[in-house]
């Protein structure tokens, strides 16, 4: 097993052998890693997560950076090639990716909060989604403001950061971190409409599911998603109205200004984000392996 990265109460240990993978960057290896190169690596599938006597809590197998998120089988040089968008068998990739991961330390503090809300949602997800829900949501909100303005600040020159700037405030003043974030987004996949549009499709393979299907419709706008039979499908460029909406709706009763809820009793509440949250965790990781791509493209 690859040496620990110890980040408050857990601890992370690599599941892919440093002699085997010596070609890795450096940055990525666990004797030299940072809290966003744990994070890309847990989000890969590629990580344990242990306590601080690191005895293991969850061995994390997904891989979440692709559209749609898949079961790791192996590892391999060639998943890093993808994600990272670089070759890093290549000694001057391996050289540029260090010299990203290393310069990135400096966002410490946004990959730090990321990565132990991200492990949070890991350690209590299939005991309580609901609770799960509420780390990756804190990851949203965490993400909406600290994404732009790492994305822009990456940009060669001041002209360049200004103008990143200017097209996420077009909302004017005032306008809240969610719906800059939907700015910001647009602006991220702009050459990538194929992702924008990627459609999820999320079965709920429960026995109540005409009762959720109703509370469903009866609580998030119908605009946003199908739901048919057992089946609901959200498109990549929607996920943000309906995390939204979902945290609107469940955890803010607000009764009193008429607003429709989640509150039929007959079925179970865990069993809605069981099926969603994959999902939400799948959208934040393409957004935030789009923020790497684009830092280690200023380094071509």
């Amino acid at each position: 097993m690859d040496e620990k990265y110890t980040l408050g109460i857990y601890s992370y240990h690599g599941k892919i052998n440093t002699i085997q993978f010596s070609k890795l960057p450096e940055q990525l290896k666990m004797n030299n890693i940072s809290a966003n190169g744990v994070l890309l690596k847990l989000l890969m599938g590629k990580i344990r997560i242990c306590d601080r006597n690191d005895d293991m809590l969850f061995n994390q197998k997904v891989n979440y950076t692709v559209l749609p998120y898949e079961r790791e089988t192996s590892h391999s040089y060639r998943q890093f090639n993808k994600v990272l968008g670089i070759d890093v068998n290549d000694d001057e990739s391996r050289e540029l990716c260090d010299k990203f991961f290393l310069r990135d330390r400096r966002n410490k503090y946004v990959y730090e909060h990321m990565l132990n809300e991200i492990t949070q949602y890991f350690v209590v997800k299939d005991i309580s989604p609901c609770e799960g829900f509420v780390h990756l949501y804190r990851t949203l909100e965490f993400m909406s403001y600290s994404f732009p303005l790492i994305y822009a600040s990456k940009s060669k020159d001041y002209r360049g950061s200004y103008e990143s700037m200017k097209k996420f405030f077009k909302g004017g003043e005032g306008m809240g971190e969610l719906k800059f974030l939907g700015y910001f987004l647009k602006e991220l996949f702009a050459d990538e409409q194929m992702m924008y549009d990627f459609e999820f499709e999320i079965l709920f393979d429960i026995e109540e599911v005409d009762i959720l299907r109703e509370d469903f419709h009866k609580s998030i706008k119908m605009d946003l998603y199908t739901f048919e039979n057992n089946t609901l499908n959200v498109k990549f460029s929607n996920i943000k109205d309906i995390f939204v909406e979902m945290r609107n709706k469940y955890f803010h009763m607000l009764i009193g200004q008429g607003n429709n809820n989640f509150l039929d009793m007959d079925y179970n509440k865990n069993d809605l984000f069981r099926c969603l949250n994959p999902v939400f965790l799948n959208w934040i990781s393409c957004i935030y392996i789009k923020i790497i791509q684009h830092g280690l493209s200023l380094y071509d």
